[in-house]
């Protein structure tokens, strides 16, 4: 099968793990978050507009269904090698549904970020030390393109190994087998010490 942008834009369209509701969340909380940003610079109901823009923000809800998923997924592939299909109930929860929730507060925290720096843009106000247009651009981007690549971890993970291009190869299997063990090992060592930090700190 030819690998082209047809291809592509065909398989991502069709793939579970939904880039259209990733992007409508982004576009949405972004429109929500500009004209509230505006009320906050212009000093417009700025303590209400505050609060609003802070219920849509969830990093740690964010960071532990993300983390549920992305170790799952890792350990899935590390066992038995690429997936095959999405089929089995434990693979659909937690290889589709927890990574579109994922992506979906991910992209609204992204979009709320974006909707925010728009309406500094468009103030034209002083941006208080140490912080600058630049580094607000730079920060953006950064969300940006780390949800972007957690898309596409997700996707290519997910993937269909007996049909997606290149996925055959004798030598895929057994690498990706390798690398998914140890970003496995990675990802649950980051989240074991983060739960040791957290509760050292409530103690």
């Amino acid at each position: 099968m030819t690998l082209n942008f047809t291809y592509l834009a065909k398989f991502f369209k069709e793939h579970p793990v939904s880039f259209t509701s990733m992007r409508n969340a982004f576009a949405f909380f972004a429109a929500i978050a500009f004209p509230l940003g505006l009320m906050v610079f212009h000093n417009v109901y700025a303590q209400l507009a505050i609060d609003i823009i802070n219920e849509n923000r969830a990093p740690k809800t964010f960071q532990i269904i993300c983390s549920i998923a992305l170790i799952f997924l890792s350990a899935h592939v590390a066992a038995n090698g690429p997936i095959q299909n999405l089929n089995g109930r434990m693979v659909r929860v937690l290889g589709v549904y927890f990574p579109n929730a994922a992506l979906g507060i991910g992209a609204a925290y992204v979009g709320v970020a974006w909707g925010v720096a728009l309406a500094a843009f468009a103030s034209d106000l002083s941006l208080p030390p140490p912080y600058t247009f630049g580094s607000l651009v730079k920060e953006c981007l950064l969300l940006l393109f780390g949800i972007l690549a957690l898309y596409a971890f997700f996707v290519l993970v997910t993937v269909n190994a007996s049909v997606a291009p290149g996925y055959q190869r004798p030598s895929f299997r057994p690498t990706m087998r390798v690398l998914a063990a140890l970003f496995c090992f990675v990802m649950f060592g980051r989240t074991v010490l983060l739960l040791v930090i957290s509760l050292g700190i409530a103690q």
